[in-house]
């Protein structure tokens, strides 16, 4: 093969903890796999796309609406949503498209997780 027209980074974690609960390690795993992930997988595969292609990166609309306990993930979705159009305009002579989906929730065993860790409150 040797190309790639093709990159969705959808790999993501998270870790539902209040933030004097949630450790730095904590954060910082989840800012690992969730952002530095995505930025880690661009890097290694723009090589393999020459003259075209397109890459997805997928945040959430907790970048924009974040629920209790959900420091971390928000702010790692938040951080690919603001690399996302900078990396298109470095992109767009080699006519690589970069865009971001901004999924809601949707039952995953993610979601489910999460349901049991964080408490439903009003302004939650």
């Amino acid at each position: 093969f040797g190309r790639l027209d093709v990159l969705v980074n959808c790999a993501g974690i998270v870790i539902s903890q209040q933030i004097f609960e949630h450790s730095f390690e904590d954060f910082n795993r989840v800012l690992d796999v969730n952002t530095n992930g995505t930025y880690n997988m661009i890097q290694q595969m723009i090589p393999l796309m020459t003259n075209n292609g397109v890459i997805i990166n997928t945040s959430s609309v907790a970048a924009f609406e974040g629920r209790r306990g959900q420091t971390a993930y928000a702010a790692s979705k938040g951080a690919i949503i603001e690399m996302t159009q900078p990396l298109a305009r470095e992109f767009a002579s080699m006519n690589i498209r970069v865009c971001a989906i901004v999924p809601g929730a949707f039952d995953t065993p993610m979601l489910r997780k999460l349901r049991t860790t964080v408490p439903s409150t009003p302004g939650n």
